[in-house]
């Protein structure tokens, strides 16, 4: 079998770099135990690893840990220092454990001293290994970590390879900065306060079935400083990402320093399953803070480009504090692509919070027994100024305030329904018993048409009469118009008809009485019983 190296008469180890099986042959193997290793969790085999790992540096080759657990209580590194170390470094565990206890500091840290011994050609590997740390109680509750411990450190590494790699109970699962490119198959980190923090420089990141179940924070994609080319990331990619039991999601933390750079280029999240999170489920373009969890962040100043979210299972439950997906209100996130299947938009307000400037967002229900899975909700926004819902009745539904652009003008508003008008005098409004009280109205866009059906006895009020109950509150310059269709017992005088406009100063129409030839109407007062069939329109 070519390329391939038999390890303690164990399954065969076949090289597996990336997508290039090749290209990164396991060569020169060497076991923990060589170095004095014991691995039975009680035996300190911190200076017998940290051994190994030195020879590592130099030589290169294969380091195999035999299943067993091997404690530490100081911290280890696996990184190039000088101009001969070497290049290719492969961690085989086995299935075995790496235990420690230290509360600061990185359990073991990869990659180079410094961006001088940074290369291109080699890489590291690590496979089938399983990093302990000291914490004791549950990342997802309300209690402080004990420490800030990182399990695995990246750290100025080329070509990272991780494969069922496990990283459990510490402060930071996993961290990476000036790491790329990088391809983690089916890694998880566990139970840590934060999952896996993409720190500055964490670019061509491949992360397929990545687990961070029960984290306070599953994924935190944050430069804490700017020494990496400025702290920026790009082409970052989740596919299948596991996120059940975390307190949130993931944020992405654009910063504050500049004045509105790109921080971050194409981040995509496909086909993630996403069960029991306490709040929101991903952010973008909001400020981090490790303790407050709850509470979504200022808007960041730099700028994210290019997100994508694709697929996946949604199992979530949302709230005013726990969304599907949250951008800042300050357009932050330039650019992205939404296109989800979530199972209920009963809540719609609670489902995305703000809007990216530019994009596409698509919600789709879960398709039931027989139903072929038609878009329940679709929504497209474009600069923030359009949002369009398909509700499973098939009829659009336009949020408040968006609407459709024609050339410069935006129909935003429609609306109908029901009123009841009444009869109000001047001088003192009454009241009376009414036999017919019926109103209806048609919003659309800024204009209110409406009809009035009303008939009425003992009437108490004085003064000039009025009809109250409009529907909407009419614009302070509103022109209008109301035709009288029917007038029973109100009177009006010889030769006279009935005629009325829409106040500007309320919700009520001035009725007057005028006749052909004359320029002056009279207001009529108010009738102790009538009726009137009338309808109109005016500007809100």
């Amino acid at each position: 079998m070519a390329n391939t190296t038999f390890v303690n008469n164990a399954t065969p180890i076949v090289a597996d770099w990336l997508n290039d099986v090749n290209d990164f042959v396991y060569e020169n193997p060497i076991s923990v135990k060589s170095y004095g290793a014991v691995g039975d969790g009680v035996t300190d085999d911190s200076v017998a690893l940290q051994a190994a790992f030195t020879y590592l540096v130099s030589n290169g080759g294969t380091l195999i840990f035999p299943p067993g657990t091997y404690k530490t209580t100081t911290a280890l590194t696996l990184q190039r220092s000088g101009a001969g170390d070497a290049t290719k470094w492969v961690i085989e565990g086995q299935g075995a454990t790496i235990t420690s206890s230290i509360t600061s500091g990185s359990i073991l840290k990869v990659g180079a001293t410094s961006t001088t011994y940074f290369v291109e050609s080699g890489g590291t590997s690590i496979r089938n290994l399983t990093i302990t740390g000291p914490e004791t109680v549950s990342a997802s509750g309300g209690s402080a970590p004990v420490g800030t411990t990182v399990g695995l450190e990246l750290y100025i590494a080329g070509r990272v390879y991780l494969e069922n790699v496990q990283v459990l109970l510490c402060h930071t699962g996993i961290k990476t900065n000036f790491a790329f490119p990088l391809k983690g198959v089916n890694v998880s980190s566990r139970g840590n306060w934060i999952g896996v923090h993409l720190d500055e420089a964490s670019n061509l990141q491949s992360w397929d079935s990545l687990q961070t179940p029960e984290s306070r924070y599953g994924i935190l994609i944050r430069s804490s400083a700017t020494t990496f080319d400025s702290g920026k990331s790009n082409n970052i990619t989740f596919n299948k990402w596991w996120a059940e039991g975390c307190v949130v999601g993931c944020v992405v933390d654009s910063g504050t320093g500049g004045a509105g750079g790109a921080r971050f280029r194409s981040i995509s999240f496909i086909d993630p399953y996403i069960s029991g999170i306490d709040y929101d489920v991903i952010r973008l373009g909001t400020q981090w803070t490790f303790t407050t969890p709850q509470t979504r962040g200022a808007a960041c100043s730099e700028f994210i480009f290019d997100v994508r979210v694709l697929d996946g299972l949604w199992n979530h439950t949302y709230s005013a504090t726990a969304s599907a997906i949250v951008f800042d209100n300050s357009s932050r996130v330039r650019g992205a692509f939404i296109d989800v299947p979530i199972p209920s938009l009963d809540d719609e307000a609670n489902s995305f919070v703000n809007s990216p400037s530019g994009g596409t967002i698509i919600t789709r229900g879960v398709p039931l027994s027989g139903d072929d899975g038609d878009i329940v909700s679709y929504r497209y926004n474009n600069a923030g100024t359009l949002v369009l819902t398909q509700e499973d009745t098939g009829t659009l539904t336009f949020a408040n305030s968006q609407g459709v652009r024609f050339g410069n003008e935006t129909l935003n508003a429609y609306d109908e329904g029901t009123f009841t008008p009444t009869i109000v005098g001047v001088s003192s409004a009454g009241s009376a018993t009414y036999s017919a009280q019926t109103g209806r109205y048609t919003r659309i866009g800024n204009r209110v048409f409406f009809d009035i059906s009303i008939a009425w006895t003992g009437h108490t009020g004085t003064g000039a009469m009025r009809i109250g109950g409009l529907p909407v509150t009419p614009n302070a310059s509103t022109l209008s118009s109301v035709y009288f269709g029917n007038v029973d017992s109100v009177v009006l005088g010889a030769g006279n008809y009935l005629t009325g406009y829409v106040r500007n100063d309320g919700t009520q129409i001035t009725l007057a009485t005028a006749s052909l030839g004359t320029s002056t109407p009279t207001i009529p007062n108010i009738s102790a019983a009538g009726g009137l069939r009338c309808s109109g329109h005016y500007d809100v």
